[in-house]
């Protein structure tokens, strides 16, 4: 059993949020071993989890992200909005460049795939538990494949938005861009807002920080 000082620091509270049974169970467990956690609870859904973090204000949570109501994308949303204290490692076989980088956005303390062995999750909880964070290779390897590809958004956003992103990764204003292309400000907004959406940011900040990740370049 893991044991660093605990005289000197209180165990960190833990929650874990997982729908299938057999990796929850097995997750606390492995969690369980280590005496510089505590669990104070475990979910099988978003909704459930969602409620069990706002009764226990854990520390970390693990968190799978194919989840049910909502799914796990949307429950660290929230917990960044209103629990910001709680870390959340995720844990999933969520492997795509879009996935990985809004979990970037989001904030999220670590990132580790269900087909890694036990000893990355161990490792990860190691990580966090002295303050850092952990991603485990497939982060940098996407994040370099990607910004490798010209093309990398043409399966996310349209010819039009991308160049729209472009621009704003510029620093053009709406009425600069609309004037750059021959469009309505309405018209700019309003494929501005869809980029938004389909990349999962909630404002300007986090748009420039999706643009930078995934390495598109200023027009």
């Amino acid at each position: 059993m893991r044991d660093e000082s605990p005289a000197r620091r209180a165990p960190l509270r833990l929650v874990v949020i997982e729908d299938q049974a057999l990796f929850r169970q097995l997750t606390v467990e492995v969690v369980r071993s280590d005496s510089r956690f505590t669990v104070v609870g475990e979910a099988a859904d978003g909704r459930d989890g969602w409620e069990l973090c706002q009764r226990t204000r854990p520390d970390l949570v693990i968190l799978d992200l194919n989840i049910p109501e909502p799914d796990g994308l949307a429950l660290c949303g929230r917990l960044r909005e209103e629990l910001s204290a709680t870390r959340v490692l995720a844990v999933t076989s969520y492997t795509d460049a879009l996935t990985l980088t809004r979990l970037q956005d989001l904030g999220v303390a670590g990132y580790v795939e269900k087909d890694q062995p036990l000893e990355t999750l161990r490792q990860a909880l190691d990580a966090l538990a002295g303050g850092g964070t952990f991603y485990t290779r497939i982060v940098a390897e996407t994040r370099r494949r990607q910004q490798g590809d010209p093309h990398s958004f043409a399966k996310v956003l349209s010819s039009r938005e991308q160049e729209i992103l472009a621009l704003v990764a510029s620093g053009l204003r709406s009425r600069e861009i609309a004037d750059r292309l021959g469009l309505s400000v309405r018209t700019v907004e309003g494929h501005r807002a869809a980029i938004m959406q389909k990349l999962g940011v909630k404002n300007l900040a986090g748009l420039l920080r999706f643009a930078q990740a995934l390495g598109v370049k200023p027009h």
